[in-house]
């Protein structure tokens, strides 16, 4: 394996190990690429004046990722989301909203991803 740069180690770093073989595919192939694409969603996250929170953002990503059934990236942001104190609840009201214009497929598919996250992350669904 190449010796990965600092900044996409950073990135690793931010997606808790959770990265997909073919984002470091990228960065080994084409660094500039992967290093402005990076720079670019990492500024959408967090540049100054945004009125959606970064913890909300990322349910939304989970959610536009669980209608594409994009399953790989959904667990990564839900790894993240986690990480960062998202509610397990909140994440899967956004698949909820997502399964109603993409179907029901979205939400139980990212509702696997949710308990499995939660499971490795030594944690439970809240009662109700």
């Amino acid at each position: 394996m190449t010796e990965m740069p600092e900044w996409y180690q950073r990135f690793e770093q931010a997606m808790h190990g959770h990265v997909a073989p073919g984002q470091r595919f990228v960065a080994e192939k084409d660094p500039e690429y992967m290093e402005a694409f990076l720079a670019f969603t990492t500024k959408l996250f967090t540049r100054p004046g945004n009125e959606i929170s970064p913890e909300v953002r990322e349910v939304i990503v989970i959610a536009i990722q669980a209608a594409l059934g994009a399953w790989d990236p959904v667990r990564g942001h839900t790894r993240r989301a986690l990480v960062n104190g998202v509610s397990p609840k909140m994440i899967l009201e956004g698949m909820e909203i997502a399964a109603m214009a993409a179907g029901v497929g979205a939400l139980f598919g990212g509702a696997e991803v949710l308990a499995e996250e939660l499971e490795l992350a030594g944690q439970e669904f809240p009662e109700n």
